[in-house]
């Protein structure tokens, strides 16, 4: 396992992967994208577990029946997987293989665990399964990390560990990961997939919402999303307070859309010089056109939140608040 940045708590072996948790209430999948830590007896993986993400939730309901979570992490299949898992898409009655397959126009063929009643992809390069338990005995220290926004990101702590179990693999496997921090003049290779996933996410939450003036949404590719952008035809007076009471109530939308720009419908998304222009020539703060929502959640791993304020274990992983 490589150690990508020099400051990292460690080898880090999740890291463009796929983890794959089961709802114990509802029987649901969850497939997501978090990271991981190679284990002081290298045979377990130190998690970063923010509990108002998917997999956290799912922790959570199995902490409260004092048993273990069930885990299996997919390295290297078809990009659809890793597109999804990285996205956070909204998906209340069926599994992120659902909409990989209509994204791949093709189902996802896939095969029961060995140790768990969890399935991963049939022709994945490697699984690995596992478990986690709720006793902070069994913890470990994990992170920093240098994580998306382009700094190390994480408190270095002890966190819940994936207790590996089983390890399969096709032959001659291909492992995969990736640097995940960029700033500007360094990329990454998410910031090109997941721009397009997470506007389309939000977009089609503003139109089930009951939103249907929307005309554009696209977001910041270097800041992950954090600078969200929305295009409305507007109609009436308060339609931009509509979108952003909107957008800041989707619960994956919060760790995307930080500082949300709402602009009328001749101001083209997508060209950074012209959102820059109406931000400055449209908007006065002191007129009160900037507007906060204090108190939302946000980004765990935002560095300008407040270190003490970073503890996922004492704030379920809430941030610093949005505006917009």
């Amino acid at each position: 396992m490589p150690r990508y940045n020099e400051l990292d708590g460690g080898r880090y072996i999740n890291t463009f992967c796929s983890v794959i948790t089961r709802d114990p209430e509802t029987g649901l999948m969850n497939v997501g994208l978090y990271r991981g830590m190679l284990g002081d007896d290298q045979r377990s993986i130190a998690v970063f577990i923010a509990r108002n993400q998917h997999w956290g939730v799912h922790f959570s309901k199995y902490e409260r029946r004092g048993e273990e979570m069930p885990v299996a992490v997919v390295y290297g299949w078809d990009p659809t997987l890793l597109m999804y898992s990285g996205t956070a898409p909204i998906h209340t009655d069926c599994s992120e293989y659902e909409l990989v397959g209509g994204l791949r126009g093709a189902p996802v063929e896939l095969v029961k665990c060995e140790t768990s009643d969890l399935y991963v992809p049939a022709t994945a390069e490697i699984v690995v399964e596992g478990r986690i338990s709720p006793d902070p005995a069994t913890f470990q220290m994990e992170g920093p990390f240098g994580e998306f926004p382009g700094f190390y990101a994480g408190i270095r702590q002890p966190k819940p560990v994936i207790r590996v179990e089983c390890i399969t693999h096709r032959s001659d496997p291909i492992f995969r990961g990736g640097l995940t921090g960029y700033s500007p003049g360094h990329t990454a290779e998410a910031m090109y997939w997941g721009a397009t996933v997470r506007a389309a996410i939000i977009w089609r939450s503003l139109e089930q919402a009951g939103l249907h003036h929307v005309t554009g949404v696209w977001g910041s590719q270097l800041t992950n999303m954090t600078n969200l952008r929305v295009q409305i035809d507007k109609h009436y007076r308060g339609q931009a307070k509509q979108v952003a009471a909107i957008v800041f109530g989707i619960p994956s939308a919060t760790h995307w859309g930080k500082n949300l720009i709402v602009v009328d419908n001749d101001i083209d998304v997508f060209d950074d010089a012209a959102v820059e222009w109406a931000v400055a020539y449209r908007t006065n703060a002191e007129m009160g056109d900037f507007q906060f929502f204090a108190g939302t959640p946000g980004k765990p791993l935002d560095p300008s939140t407040p270190l003490p304020q970073r503890d996922a274990r004492k704030y379920g992983g809430v941030g610093n608040g949005p505006g917009y």
